[in-house]
């Protein structure tokens, strides 16, 4: 199994993702903030018919959903294969701007996943 850590952003609401690549399947753990955590969790999978289906849990009352859900379904239907994708990321205090900057980050660390995984299959 491999992995690779990749990272978007500066500062305060910087991300990282540690990638593991399980066989075809791809694994991808989002993390930042004051207290890294597993808040949420999404697989997606590609069916027999090419269309994505994708199940989600979410710890509690954590908000990470947002991030892992869409995440997945983006890997899973651009890689063709089952991608599982955590998240879990804390900020105290944290208002509505620095929110936004974290969904861009999460969003552009995503395609940054895809740019990375697209570019080694092309090895």
């Amino acid at each position: 199994m491999e992995s690779v850590t990749l990272e978007v952003g500066t500062g305060t609401y910087r991300l990282k993702a540690f990638l593991f690549l399980v066989g075809a399947d791809l694994q991808v753990v989002i993390y930042g903030g004051d207290q890294p955590h597993v808040g949420a969790v999404a697989v997606a999978r590609v069916d027999a018919d090419g269309s994505v289906s994708v199940d989600l849990i979410g710890i509690g009352s954590h908000r990470e959903g947002i991030v892992v859900e869409p995440a997945a379904v983006r890997l899973a239907t651009a890689l063709g294969t089952t991608v599982v994708v955590c998240a879990g990321m804390h900020w105290e205090q944290i208002d509505a701007a620095g929110i936004a900057i974290v969904l861009d980050n999460a969003r552009l660390l995503v395609e940054d996943v895809l740019q990375y995984m697209l570019l080694k299959s092309d090895c």
